[in-house]
């Protein structure tokens, strides 16, 4: 395989080097997906086994997904098989996808919620326990807690949790600004850029709320509507310590359906390697 990439990088042999280049490249991914798909099977269906009985989406999926392991990937197909089962389990990977999209907009929605209570706790809750601090001295734990791991993306986002947390008020003119600001650095860029920025700004202010977005639960909607037709500026303690029960039950609603799909998605995409890498493969992993 190096030696076919070593001649392709210098034009020689093209017609020969580049096929045999495709097929040890599609050995690889082949067997690379048969090692992982069977790794993560099990470790899958021990994590599902009793909680996809509850979910009636997650438990159709996993039984489509199931007929295609046995189908594709124990007992190899070709020509109009092949095709079949490739639209089937294309099926099944756009189903996590919009799935995934309605949890992402979940998280957006709750993240806005848990802010606004946040901002209200105080008002119910005794503060008595928290230590005042000199502003220094404040200031040199927040930096302590942000540089405590060398690693870039770990410093980011704690950087990300303390900026969020902070009551930023400003005027309609400057929030435009740092608006307009913001799409200035995608000038003369690829207009998908500007829409993905676009659609960033829409979701985390709830401007736009996916049309997955309560697919999974009424219940998630109910939570949902609570929050929404909610007045907080006349709530008291009972309300605020019942939407904060709420909160927490919608979040970890959140989390573990992101785990279940995500690790639904890696076993997808491998399964859909090996069915695709059967009619290329000179030799399908056992």
């Amino acid at each position: 395989m190096n030696f076919a990439a070593n001649e392709i990088s210098k034009g020689k042999n093209l017609e020969m080097n580049l096929p045999r280049f495709g097929i040890a490249l599609i050995n690889t991914f082949n067997n690379y997906s048969f090692v992982r798909l069977s790794m993560n099977y099990y470790t899958y269906y021990e994590m599902v086994s009793e909680s996809a009985n509850n979910n009636e989406k997650l438990k159709e999926l996993i039984n489509k997904f199931n007929n295609i392991i046995y189908n594709g990937v124990l007992h190899p197909v070709m020509g109009e098989e092949q095709i079949k089962l490739s639209e089937e389990i294309t099926f099944i990977r756009n189903e996590v996808i919009n799935v995934m999209k309605g949890l992402t907009s979940l998280a957006d929605i709750f993240n806005i919620y848990e802010y606004v209570l946040n901002r209200l706790e105080y008002k119910f809750k005794n503060a008595d326990h928290i230590q005042l601090e000199k502003d220094e001295d404040f200031a040199n734990s927040v930096i302590s807690y942000i540089l405590s791991d060398k690693d870039n993306v770990v410093m980011n986002t704690k950087i990300c949790e303390a900026v969020r947390q902070l009551p930023v008020r400003m005027v309609k003119s400057k929030f435009f600004e740092l608006l307009h600001t913001g799409l200035m650095v995608y000038k003369d860029s690829e207009k998908q850029s500007v829409e993905d920025f676009l659609y960033m700004i829409k979701t985390s202010s709830m401007l736009l709320i996916d049309d997955n977005t309560f697919m999974l639960s009424q219940d998630i909607k109910e939570i949902y509507d609570s929050f929404q037709q909610l007045d907080y500026s006349d709530i008291d303690e009972d309300k605020f310590d019942e939407l904060s029960s709420k909160l927490r039950y919608a979040m970890t609603f959140i989390e573990e359906n992101v785990d279940k799909y995500m690790m639904f998605a890696e076993l997808i995409n491998d399964a859909y390697v090996i069915i695709l890498a059967n009619h290329y493969a000179d030799k399908p992993a056992k």
